[in-house]
């Protein structure tokens, strides 16, 4: 299989702990791929490493064949963090309206169509700030997505969710893999919530990553 991205003996460090210690990881192109964490930061730095939004201090890491360099964010990648925050005065149709705008390149009946897809309603007028923490999670996902990357990377997509949302967010993200080929690393604290949707998973402990299967 054609490896998309690859983490290569990347150490890195930060106020003194070391947050990745000689960590190697390949991304297939087309999978999903999990990852389960600690929920102490590591998995969000993992992916602003592979976004170029924050560099390695050893090793390498590559999307597409191309090494990432901090500062140079990887052409048609997606991504969803924790703390990515929302505009709490727009709607969820205006917030991708602004998202879509920056490359121009999606149509409104395709922001319509990514906001159902993610169980949101493209027609309600409810401003951001009054969703509740599933509804921006699933926001953030419909952003991340939105342009059909190559490479998607999801933290904690299903996190304060009950079981009927987990399972809407599993199918919309099974769908998309297939209908578009996005490739998806995602993240997750407990293995047996993502195990059985996941064609790789991996497990991250202090710094160290190890393949479960």
């Amino acid at each position: 299989m054609e490896k998309l991205v690859e983490i290569k003996n990347v150490t890195k460090r930060s106020d003194g702990k070391v947050l990745f210690d000689d960590a190697s990881l390949d991304i297939e192109k087309g999978s999903i791929t999990g990852l389960v964490g600690e929920g102490d930061g590591r998995e969000a730095m993992l992916f602003k490493m592979i976004c170029g939004l924050a560099g390695a201090d050893a090793g390498q890491i590559c999307v597409a064949g191309r090494p990432v360099c901090e500062g140079r964010f990887p052409e048609s990648t997606g991504i969803m963090l924790d703390e990515t925050e929302l505009d709490p005065c727009l709607s969820g149709f205006d917030t991708l309206k602004k998202i879509a705008a920056i490359n121009n390149r999606v149509k409104y009946n395709e922001i319509d169509y990514m906001l159902r897809l993610a169980d949101l309603n493209p027609k309600s007028c409810r401003a951001v700030g009054n969703y509740t923490e599933g509804m921006k999670r699933r926001l953030k996902m419909a952003i991340a997505l939105l342009e059909n990357p190559v490479l998607a990377l999801l933290e904690n997509p299903v996190a304060q969710m009950d079981e009927e949302r987990v399972a809407g967010v599993w199918e919309m993200l099974g769908f998309k893999n297939k209908e578009s080929g996005i490739t998806m690393f995602l993240t997750c604290r407990n293995a047996e919530e993502i195990a059985g949707y996941c064609t790789h998973l991996y497990q991250l402990s202090e710094g160290v990553i190890t393949p479960v299967f």
